[in-house]
């Protein structure tokens, strides 16, 4: 049997009070001493629920004022149903580049489900008790036909895909609870889970230079992708960080896709100094990266290594030998994806979650200039 202690139930009860919008963001709670005599408790007690909320970003100390309801909080007493929207946005602006035929199936190298793994994660979690609608939209279809759209009866929505600060900003303003996934734009007011990209990327460039590597190539998806401009940030960043000069003919924009990387390593292959390793947007590209090498008659990782991103499965075993690559943890997003929805409170706040290395079979630790082409 659990223990309720008594500060938990004064902290209840102010939260409550903010649920239900007797405290809007910005108001001034009443001070310590009211809150004692309003509840019948001491001051410690008292002390213990604010510092609780404090913790959770509820509440803010403000000198001369003392607790204030943090301004960045939405009425969610506003929800009118348990429908629960998953607005998958595409944007037809973007420039596809096109390929000649490749030597392997590209639609088996190109199977990418992370929004499914994310997708899956919410309904398990959630699907008792609410109803899950997910719809894929053209960007401007939304911004100016939304009436039209599943969305119109529902007031939670997670955005993924190509959004825009206009788009947010439009939702906000129907009384939308927003959440999106990786947000990189500090500018945009929203609540979001976001991967550590930058980092993790930043990370794994740091061990290819540690392992030897001086020249590192990088292959990105198109600019329009964020991840994707996140991901170049921290090759970029690591090789500044370790005095390796940043080269712009090792750098190639594709489309995320296999038959990206199998063109884009096949020309810097084809040099007469080629980059030892390749430093891949995700693992459709690393796996037509590491096609390329094996076609060329070369090693991997022993005469260049290969990294990707998002530990995909269907590629890793597709694969004939296991990427080199980072897990963003998708399962774990989609779980505090459904945690952060469903919140009574509802904060413009940003959970930020690790990813994890994954070292396979194409990145291995060996000096380059040990190796001939």
């Amino acid at each position: 049997m659990s223990t309720v202690f008594l500060y938990e139930k004064i902290y209840e009860a102010i939260l409550n009070d903010i649920v239900s919008g007797k405290y809007q963001g910005g108001d001034i709670l009443p001070s310590e001493k009211e809150l004692c005599l309003q509840y019948e408790v001491s001051l410690i007690t008292v002390r213990r629920a604010l510092k609780q909320l404090e913790l959770e970003n509820i509440i803010m100390k403000a000198k001369g004022k003392g607790s204030v309801v943090n301004s960045d909080i939405r009425g969610s007493q506003g929800c009118k149903n348990k429908n629960l929207g998953i607005m998958d946005l595409a944007w037809s602006g973007i420039i596809i580049p096109q390929y000649d035929p490749v030597p392997f199936n590209k639609e088996l190298y190109n199977q990418n489900e992370w929004k499914n793994i994310i997708y899956s994660a919410i309904y398990r979690k959630l699907s008792s008790k609410y109803n899950l609608i997910i719809g894929t939209y053209d960007r401007d279809f939304v911004l100016n036909h939304f009436e039209e759209t599943v969305f119109r009866n529902v007031d939670r929505i997670l955005v993924i895909g190509v959004y825009t600060q206009e788009l947010i900003d439009m939702l906000h303003s129907l009384g939308k609870l927003v959440i999106v996934y990786n947000n990189f734009d500090k500018n945009i007011k929203v609540c979001s889970v976001t991967n550590d990209e930058r980092q993790k990327t930043s990370d794994l460039v740091t061990h290819l230079i540690k392992s030897g590597h001086k020249k590192i190539a990088s292959i990105n998806g198109d600019i329009t992708f964020s991840e994707s401009v996140e991901r170049f940030m921290g090759y970029q960043e690591a090789l500044m960080k370790n005095n390796v000069p940043v080269s712009w003919n090792l750098i190639k924009w594709g489309n995320r896709s296999a038959e990206s990387g199998y063109f884009l390593a096949k020309e810097w292959l084809s040099e007469k100094d080629p980059p030892t390793a390749i430093v891949c947007v995700n693992d459709c590209v690393a796996a037509g990266a590491v096609y390329a090498v094996k076609e060329m008659g070369l090693d991997c990782p022993r005469d260049i290594s290969i990294v990707g991103h998002d530990n995909n499965a269907l590629i890793q075993d597709l694969s004939p030998l296991k990427i080199t690559s980072i897990d963003p943890k998708f399962d774990l997003i989609g779980n505090k994806i459904a945690d952060k929805i469903v919140r009574d409170i509802w904060l413009d706040d940003t959970t930020i979650i690790e990813s994890e290395i994954v070292f396979g079979d194409t990145a291995k630790c060996y000096n380059p200039l040990e190796t001939t082409h």
